[in-house]
């Protein structure tokens, strides 16, 4: 089997991707039954239920194939110089530490690529680097868990991302939405002095 590179869209259109499935994933289960996390709200495991329920069995490969066993550089994907930027887990989280170092070694693989790599498990991530080192082209996005709540910025982070209630984000500066990621880049411009990222619940 090879690491699926998913097609993006809507928000994420033009930004190579690699996703897993948060339906198999244990951590995900847990965090999406607890109605004071964010992870309650999640927009990915309703869209593979409903409308990108085709994609979901792809993804549920690629959970496996990447928490399954560390990849060998040859099995891990290689994108073409057309593409720029990359997201890890648009769809899903990490699963173990295993799967937090093929990330990494994916990004090593494409240094010609800045990688958007988003989690709600950061020891996994910090476990990872201790490991194999942090690629100069990732930037590390720790996801607040709770809903109007900005989490600290964990050691080795370079921004937090923190989802607000409708009536809360009256309240604070949103920074995120509006424009497609690929033309915005606030999350992937490495330098830039922002480490807050704010977005309106969907």
């Amino acid at each position: 089997m090879k690491v699926l590179k998913s097609n993006m869209s809507g928000k994420l259109e033009g930004l190579a991707g690699i996703n897993t499935s948060p339906l198999v994933n244990p951590f995900c289960e847990k965090m999406a039954k607890n109605l004071d996390l964010v992870c309650s709200k999640c927009y990915s495991r309703a869209m593979l239920k409903s409308v990108r329920k085709n994609a979901a069995p792809a993804m549920a490969r690629n959970t496996e194939l990447l928490s399954g066993s560390i990849l060998e550089e040859k099995d891990l994907p290689k994108y073409t110089d057309k593409w720029k930027y990359g997201r890890f887990n648009a769809h899903g989280e990490l699963v173990n530490l295993t799967h937090a170092i093929n990330l990494l070694n994916i990004a090593k693989k494409n240094p010609h690529m800045i990688w958007g790599f988003w989690t709600k498990r950061p020891a996994l991530v910090q476990e990872a680097i201790a490991k194999v080192g942090k690629p100069e082209n990732v930037m590390l996005i720790y996801s607040s868990p709770c809903l109007n709540v900005e989490a600290p910025l964990p050691s080795g982070f370079d921004r937090t991302f923190t989802v607000y209630s409708k009536e809360e984000a009256k309240t604070v500066n949103i920074n995120c939405g509006g424009k497609k990621c690929a033309t915005c880049l606030l999350c992937y411009t490495p330098g830039n002095g922002v480490t807050s990222i704010k977005e309106k619940v969907k």
